[in-house]
């Protein structure tokens, strides 16, 4: 597994991302992507 910073010269929305972490699984790679700011992305996910 490898964080990567990213760029605007990425293909659709990835360009809002800082980061991206990527897994290696073989024949492929999965991409998931981190907000620049991950605090204010996951506030109200969480509902007392």
């Amino acid at each position: 597994m490898s964080v990567v910073k990213i760029d605007n010269r990425l293909p659709g929305g990835l360009a809002k991302y800082g980061s991206v972490i990527i897994i290696d699984v073989g024949e492929y790679f999965i991409g998931i992507p981190i907000p620049k700011v991950p605090l204010t992305s996951t506030l109200g996910i969480i509902k007392k």
